[in-house]
C-alpha cells in the first residue's frame, strides 16, 4: 500500500493521500488511507479476509463496507482496493 500511495502521490506532484498503519488492539494489521478532501479508506485483516470501509467525508458519514478475500498477492490486493476507492473519489466532490 505504501508503494502504491507513494507512486500515486508522485504522479500527482503532491501528497493527496496519506497512510497511517498501526496494528489493532489484538495485533491484527490495520491501515487508514486519507484523501486531502477528508474521505478515508480503512483496511483491516481478519483471518483470511480483508475488511474495507470507505467513508464519504471527513465526519465518517455514509460508510460503505465490504469483505475481500486475500486470494491475490499483497500487491494485487492493495492495487485492487486502492484503485476502486480512487475511482470513487473521482466521482464525488
Amino acid at each position: 500500500m505504501r508503494t502504491l500511495i507513494g507512486c500515486y502521490n508522485d504522479g500527482t506532484g503532491g501528497d493527496p493521500l496519506t497512510l497511517d498503519d498501526n496494528p489493532s488492539a489484538d495485533g491484527e494489521p490495520i491501515a487508514t488511507v486519507t484523501a486531502r478532501n477528508g474521505r478515508s479508506l480503512v483496511m483491516a485483516v481478519e483471518d483470511a479476509d480483508l475488511w474495507v470501509r470507505a467513508t464519504e467525508d471527513e465526519t465518517s458519514g455514509n460508510p460503505s463496507e465490504r469483505w475481500i478475500g486475500l486470494d491475490r498477492t499483497d500487491q494485487a490486493t492493495a492495487a485492487y482496493v486502492l484503485q476502486n476507492w480512487l475511482a470513487q473519489l473521482d466521482d464525488k466532490p
